[in-house]
């Protein structure tokens, strides 16, 4: 590769882009058909691919072959670096180039993986921000900024979110008709299509009931809209917890759908929920994702230690 490859990426000419954009699509089909990917991951994927082939500056004479080669491959790792992009979304781009690889391999498009064998960047430890009950507590009642009728939507989605530790795709699409036993819990298809199941607290099911009679005939979602898809955004939601935060004196930066999932979880292991449990209410696939949380909690997890362990207790074994 030349070294203006290198700089900044250009567009590919568009004779090229007719067969390898059409590759593209048909991965992109695969994912969809055979994996179930939700329509986010393979956007992100399709952008993270036409990157590459950009910065590839491809030209209708040069074959795939000559294109996605380890060689590029790590040029652009090296670029994408020096862009200042985080680790992590480096190691998500390439993850997306390397299962394209694999897909180019069983569709006899490439004889063989060129970069099968090549490493990922080192995922950065970053501990997730959380915050702290009091800190909670002002969210909850700096929601009396709003109207009535708004006041009790901000409400219910704080309660949602850090009540159930909903992710926001989860928040934004939720509908009546998940709310199961007697309105003790939410049924819905959450990331990779897998179902869940998650409990709701006293102050849900108080303040779903509440929403439910302000929003007079029963509608499809819980928090409808005017907006194309017919309920509430994720830029909206965004947008309300940022007048949120601020009316509680906090930072917008410092509050999201996430952070306030984060505290869910936090805060629970903090009361001496276990991790397997909280694993299944937070829906994630490994263990090892629930872990990182122990690490935002040490002083908990000591007293544990301390109060439960048989070695705790002085007189529970005798001198050796």
């Amino acid at each position: 590769m030349s070294n203006s490859a290198k700089g900044r990426p250009r567009a590919c000419p568009t004779q090229e882009k007719s067969f390898l954009l059409l590759s593209v699509e048909s991965f992109l089909e695969m994912l969809a058909v055979e994996r179930g990917s939700s329509l986010n991951t393979r956007e992100a994927y399709r952008s993270d691919l036409i990157d590459f082939l950009k910065f590839c500056h491809c030209s209708e004479t040069h074959p795939i072959a000559q294109i996605f080669t380890e060689e590029n491959v790590r040029e652009y790792c090296i670029y994408l670096t020096r862009q200042s992009m985080s680790s992590a979304t480096v190691r998500r781009r390439l993850s997306a180039l390397k299962q394209y690889g694999v897909f180019l391999v069983q569709e006899d498009i490439l004889a063989k993986d060129p970069i099968q064998f090549l490493d990922r960047p080192k995922k950065e430890k970053r501990l997730p921000r959380t915050l702290s009950e009091k800190d909670v507590k002002s969210l909850f009642e700096a929601t009396h900024i709003f109207p009535p009728y708004e006041e009790t939507r901000a409400l219910l989605m704080l309660s949602l979110l850090y009540g159930s530790g909903l992710r926001v795709s989860e928040l934004t699409a939720l509908q009546w008709g998940n709310i199961e036993n007697n309105g003790s819990f939410l049924r819905f298809i959450g990331k990779g299509k897998k179902e869940r199941r998650v409990p709701l607290c006293s102050q849900s099911c108080a303040l779903l009931k509440e929403w439910r009679s302000l929003t007079g005939k029963k509608p499809l979602w819980i928090f409808p809209s005017t907006a194309k898809s017919g309920h509430l955004t994720r830029q909206r939601i965004f947008q309300i917890l940022k007048h949120i935060a601020l009316e509680a004196g906090l930072a917008s930066s410092c509050l999201s759908p996430h952070v306030l999932r984060h505290a869910f979880a936090t805060h629970l292991l903090e009361h001496g929920v276990d991790l397997m449990s909280l694993k299944k209410m937070l829906g994630h696939r490994d263990i090892a994702t629930t872990e990182i949380y122990t690490h935002v909690m040490p002083e908990r997890l000591s007293q544990t230690v301390f109060k439960h362990h048989p070695l705790a207790q002085a007189s529970s074994f005798k001198k050796m």
